[in-house]
């Protein structure tokens, strides 16, 4: 991860949030995490996971097992254009996709304390974006619009803006959609990426 990013952010003179990938912590436990670098190439924040998704990322049977973060623990940086925040993919959402799974809003703590101009979303979403999703009867899609950062802004105004980058496309045997998208501090797309399955740029 290091290797790739920090010679971007470099190149680019650009703060970049890394995606995220599975971290092993200094005191062993094993995370999702997401690495933001500066514009000097050194990492700045190292953002773990607090919600995981039921059945995958959890304890549950066939999950991953893996730790969970603090919500109030989430690293807030300073830039030249306000502050940073990583929420990965379903921190960003404002409540549980089921009632039985141990779920913490985050978007209120980060409010808290004080809010950010802008919040990364890195996503890594594993159902059809188009099709039905097991949890209820909506599409995946229309669960993403009501429960994900878009709702999450609408509910709580806890940035100015809100970038979504989903990976897409196979990775192994896992298959990811999902749109990209700029969003306003209100959740509504300033832009968004043409398709839902294949890579692209926001303009």
């Amino acid at each position: 991860c290091k290797s790739v990013f920090a010679p971007i952010a470099k190149q680019h003179r650009a703060f970049v949030v890394a995606g995220s990938h599975l971290r092993l912590s200094p005191a062993g436990e094993v995370t999702n995490a997401s690495l933001t670098f500066d514009p000097e190439g050194r990492v700045v924040a190292t953002t773990d996971k607090v919600n995981l998704i039921p059945g995958i990322e959890d304890g549950e049977r066939g999950g991953l097992g893996l730790f969970r973060a603090d919500a109030d623990a989430i690293p807030i940086i300073d830039t030249p254009f306000g502050r940073l925040c990583t929420l990965i993919c379903y921190d960003g959402f404002r409540r549980a996709h089921t009632e039985l799974e141990r779920f913490v809003p985050v978007a209120p703590r980060i409010a808290a304390r004080g809010g950010v101009a802008v919040v990364a979303n890195p996503a890594a979403n594993p159902w059809p974006w188009r099709e039905r999703w097991p949890f209820d009867d909506r599409v995946r899609v229309d669960q993403w619009e009501g429960d994900g950062l878009p709702g999450t802004l609408r509910e709580t105004p806890f940035a100015r803006f809100g970038v979504t980058a989903h990976l897409v496309g196979s990775v192994l045997d896992l298959r990811f959609d999902g749109t990209s998208e700029v969003l306003g501090g209100d959740g509504k797309p300033l832009a968004r990426a043409p398709a839902c399955d294949r890579g692209a740029h926001v303009n």
